[in-house]
């Protein structure tokens, strides 16, 4: 017999691991690009205003989503879910503009 909620934790899982691989992905390539900058002489500043202010919009997003659904009293699971299909949209188009970009798809 299954768990109550196993579907909901598998899809937060799966959710979270793009998410999480995505930020990698784009940690990795602001840190190459900050790296070039430097040695080039310039600053990198500049570079991260836009994609740092739409971290913060999206983990802004998650964390009143989050405060919304603990006072809704839904199982952990499920409200893992839904943070998750909520989180992963950004980071991953992130992630696949900057592959596009470098044609690595």
């Amino acid at each position: 017999m299954a768990r109550p909620h196993s579907t909901a934790s598998a899809l937060a899982v799966a959710f979270w691991l793009l998410t999480a691989l995505s930020l990698g992905w784009l940690i990795f390539c602001a840190l190459n690009i900050a790296f070039w900058a430097v040695i080039a002489g310039g600053n990198p500043l500049p570079l991260f205003l836009l994609p740092g202010g739409a971290l913060a919009a999206v983990v802004a997003v998650v964390a009143a989503l989050n405060a919304f659904l603990v006072a809704t009293d839904l199982p952990k699971p499920i409200r893992l879910a839904v943070l998750g299909a909520v989180a992963f949209p950004a980071p991953m188009a992130g992630a696949l503009y900057t592959l596009y970009w470098i044609g690595g798809i």
